[in-house]
């Protein structure tokens, strides 16, 4: 059986050692139950850094960075009214 590092290493040389370098960290991580692992997903994560782009990039220009921060909050407020129900 090959171990991590004999998989991984080669294609990315820095991620077992990191892992090696973390492990108490992220060995923490895994003590939490399933449900609560599941709402923290890459893609619900990325849906919302996609959003947060596409609403900047649509409105190009904004007088302040606050205007610019309550137009994307206000954003991922419509996404929260979509979700009911559904974990983030």
């Amino acid at each position: 059986m090959m171990t991590f590092a004999e998989k991984w290493d080669k294609p990315y040389p820095i991620i077992s050692k990191s892992w090696m370098a973390h492990w108490q960290r992220l060995i923490g991580l895994l003590a939490f139950p399933v449900e609560i692992l599941t709402i923290y997903t890459t893609n619900a994560i990325e849906s919302l850094n996609m959003t947060r782009r596409t609403v900047l990039n649509n409105h190009r220009t904004f007088p302040t960075d606050e205007s610019a921060l309550k137009f994307v909050y206000l954003a991922f407020q419509n996404i929260s009214k979509k979700r009911i129900g559904r974990p983030l």
